[in-house]
């Protein structure tokens, strides 16, 4: 069985407003409004595309509170969504 291969970007994005964002606000409506509305903002990359595979991944993925079925992988970290065969 392979271990499954997740991809990990870090994306920040700054924000300048006259006011303050409100609380609680989704990314989705704040990215809106930095393209149509009374936003100002700019991203930077920190990580791009960077390759975790096995416990490393099996942590990020709990730590975004995401099932690991998602992904369709294990606690290990292995790809359980079939039953490739090895070359």
């Amino acid at each position: 069985m392979k271990k499954k291969v997740l991809y990990r970007s870090v994306i920040q994005v700054e924000v300048l407003s006259e006011e303050p964002i409100p609380e609680g606000m989704e990314l989705n409506d704040i990215l809106y409004e930095c393209s149509e509305g009374a936003y100002s903002c700019r991203t930077k990359d920190l990580v791009e595309n960077k390759e975790v595979v096995g416990k490393r991944a099996v942590k990020l993925m709990a730590e975004h509170g995401s099932d690991l079925e998602f992904f369709q992988m294990d606690s290990r970290g292995y790809n359980t969504s079939d039953c490739e065969e090895e070359d």
